[in-house]
């Protein structure tokens, strides 16, 4: 035998070993090594000093781990609630029980909520607009407010250190990370990052936080150097979504990463987040997926999927396999559009609710893909619309604390306004149980159209409006997921259909083509002028625009005995879109600085034309769709025939790139760099005129 045979056999042995790891591990069991390193992690007792400490109402277990805040937060014998639509803090008295009318009061706060954390006599709140960090310090009465420390534009995430006397913050929009100095109460300095940064992670020496992106798969890591002139190293790490679930040789991106978590050995971090474009049951959009990152190594542990994987595995036929295939019993998406994620370190289990589909998944945190090794799933939400399929008990869950002992679980609801705690502790009962609790705060929306919009908005449950993913899977926030779609026509048994997909090996057989690019539009601040809308302006109205994205985004026909209320969805979801959304922050402050206001100039001149269409005085629109010459064919797309579109607002350019609507223009720097006299008339501008409308246009 010769060495090179020998040593594809080899690698061949290896793989099969792999693989026979994994099938294990998604059934329950382990291979020797991973059921070892579970057990130890189980039977592992707390230090004495934690376990003395581990009763209701004593945070002193965690005096010696970073707190990280959510959208809910257990502080000893309360809850705190980040309420982002009604600019509340709520604050619950623990414990709760049935037949006993719940303690709660509210803190109105300065601005939209996004997290909070709380410990000893302390607060902490980021309030998205007005960006800034709200102290707040406990009294006898309640909550006194202490300091206000302004940040970067739309102020998200927050992790504070083991000894209390710092604290990493995300902001979203503006795309920084702060460092603050809790005792002096300021910034000790903040680092640009990729955009949309928002969930932290915090090793236990508070020097190293990782961030996780919305429109993005990389995670950044940022440490403390020490040095007063860069204080911060950045490392960017490509990190894959769902290797084992990926066609074959590509890596796919990721959205809505909101809620990374490391380890209690910091070995490992795992991010709860949507692959786009991975395979699996029904999964034109993707698939929901828990990726793990081998800290140490700074890379995935699953491995990717070769090319002779793809063609020999019984799993890789499994996992390629459409319609409505399962693996091993299991739906390829445990929960839809992750939203919060829990270590229960007592069961070595992962916990991610779903804001789609408002369920909640208990994952293994031991294999390789926790995603393909499902422990329970509860279905949160209840009473369900007879016609939306919306709930109205747990719609949308958002934020998940836990209980002292980890068997109960509160988690707060957004499209509902309430909470409900849930017991985990008897692993043999059905998950469908009952709520061991659950808590009304807004008995009586002042608005109910706008609140049914709400909950059509992050419902992916309704069959007419979607085909699995909601309107904020690919819109989290109003905002856009950094993703370019392949809308594809093929044949289905209802005949010829047109349909978005994540990547072109989603396409059925039946596909002929590969689809043409749709980059996902921005929605929040920018649909408040008339129509017509969609790429070419092919929608009249807002109403007509959304029933056709449902026909898009719905995978197969019509569901038999809705199409009468289509229309009504579609009018109530435009008023939440044009109401409920908040659209991002101005980061130029109102006040152009000289470079900017050149770019102004050059924007409004007559020779370069920008102003011609894109009309300052219509939110930089003129609302018409207009031929432009054809740019090159995106690799994996097909060529675009209409070359006719709609002049887009240029309202928030600066924080969603890429550009076109084949997504070609990596940024602002490339989109002007490129554009000759294609849109307007750039080719006569100088290197310093060119980067002054570049500066005018990130002002927008």
């Amino acid at each position: 035998m010769s060495a090179n045979r020998l040593r594809r056999l080899l690698a061949e042995l290896r793989l099969a070993c792999a693989l026979t790891c994994l099938v294990l591990s998604v059934t329950g069991c382990r291979c020797e090594e991973e059921r070892e390193r579970g057990a130890a992690t189980k039977s592992s007792p707390l230090p004495q000093k934690e376990k003395e400490a581990a009763t209701e109402g004593d945070d002193s277990s965690r005096a010696m781990v970073p707190l990280v805040g959510g959208a809910l937060f257990r502080d000893g014998a309360r809850l705190y609630v980040a309420d982002e639509d009604h600019s509340m803090l709520r604050i619950v008295e623990l414990p709760l029980q049935k037949g006993v009318d719940a303690q709660f009061s509210d803190h109105p706060l300065p601005g939209r909520p996004a997290q909070v954390v709380a410990w000893e006599k302390w607060v902490a709140v980021t309030i998205r607009e007005p960006s800034l960090l709200l102290l707040l310090e406990k009294t006898e009465s309640g909550l006194s407010e202490r300091n206000r420390i302004s940040l970067p534009a739309d102020a998200w995430g927050i992790a504070v250190t083991a000894d209390r006397k710092r604290a990493w913050v995300t902001s979203a929009w503006g795309a920084r990370v702060s460092n603050l100095d809790l005792a002096g109460e300021k910034v000790r300095f903040d680092f640009k990052v990729k955009r949309e940064p928002r969930g932290l992670a915090l090793g236990a020496d508070g020097l190293t936080a990782y961030v996780t992106h919305l429109t993005s798969a990389d995670v950044t890591i940022l440490k403390e150097t020490g040095d007063e002139k860069e204080p911060v190293q950045e490392t960017i790490v490509p990190f894959p979504a769902a290797p084992l679930r990926s066609p074959a040789g590509v890596s796919l991106s990721a959205s809505l990463a909101y809620a990374p978590l490391l380890s209690p050995d910091e070995k490992r971090l795992f991010v709860p987040r949507h692959a786009l474009g991975a395979l699996g049951k029904n999964a034109w959009f993707g698939a929901m997926s828990v990726d793990v990152l081998l800290t140490p190594e700074r890379k995935a542990l699953a491995p990717a999927r070769g090319a002779k994987f793809a063609a020999e595995s019984t799993l890789a036929a499994t996992l390629t396999s459409g319609g409505d295939t399962e693996f091993l019993g299991q739906s390829m998406t445990p929960v839809t559009q992750p939203r919060a994620a829990l270590l229960r370190k007592k069961a070595n289990t992962i916990l991610v609710v779903g804001e789609g589909d408002d369920r909640l998944a208990e994952f293994d945190a031991s294999a390789p893909d926790p995603t393909l090794s499902v422990r329970r799933i509860f279905e949160l939400g209840r009473n369900r619309h007879e016609h939306f399929s919306t709930a109205s008990v747990c719609g949308a869950p958002t934020g998940m604390a836990l209980s002292e002992d980890e068997d109960t679980v509160y988690v707060y609801c957004r499209a509902t306004d309430d909470l409900i705690a849930l017991d985990l502790g008897n692993e043999q009962a059905e998950p469908e149980r009952e709520f061991l609790f659950r808590l009304r705060f807004e008995e009586s929306p002042s608005d109910k159209e706008l609140a049914l919009g709400k909950s059509i908005f992050f419902n992916a449950t309704d069959r007419t409006t979607s085909g699995g993913l909601a309107c904020a899977g690919c819109h989290p926030e109003g905002r856009d997921d950094g993703h370019v779609w392949h809308e594809a026509t093929f044949l289905t048994a209802d005949g010829v259909r047109t349909n978005f997909v994540g990547h072109e090996a989603n396409l059925p057989k039946t596909a002929h083509t590969k689809g043409v690019p749709r980059r996902t539009p921005m929605l929040a601040g920018r649909l408040k002028t008339g129509g017509p809308f969609g790429w070419h302006g092919e929608s009249k109205t807002l109403p007509d625009r959304e029933i056709a994205g449902f026909a898009l985004h719905r995978w197969g026909g019509m569901v038999p005995g809705t199409d009468v209320t289509t229309r009504s969805r579609a009018l109530f979801l435009s008023i939440y879109l044009r109401k409920g959304l908040v659209a991002p922050v101005t980061l130029s402050g109102g006040k152009l600085h000289p470079q900017a206001a050149r770019g102004e100039e050059i924007f409004l001149s007559k020779r370069a034309a920008c102003s011609t269409c894109h009309v300052p005085e219509t939110n930089y629109t003129n609302q018409e769709a207009l031929p432009l010459p054809p740019l090159p064919t995106r690799l994996g797309f097909d060529a675009e025939e209409n070359q006719t579109f709609k002049t887009p607002s240029l309202r928030g350019l600066v924080g969603r790139a890429p550009y076109f609507h084949d997504g070609s223009a990596t940024s602002l720097f490339n989109l002007i760099e490129t554009n000759h006299d294609r849109m307007g008339f750039t080719s006569h501008l100088g290197r310093a005129d060119r980067d002054a409308l570049i500066a005018f246009l990130e002002t927008l």
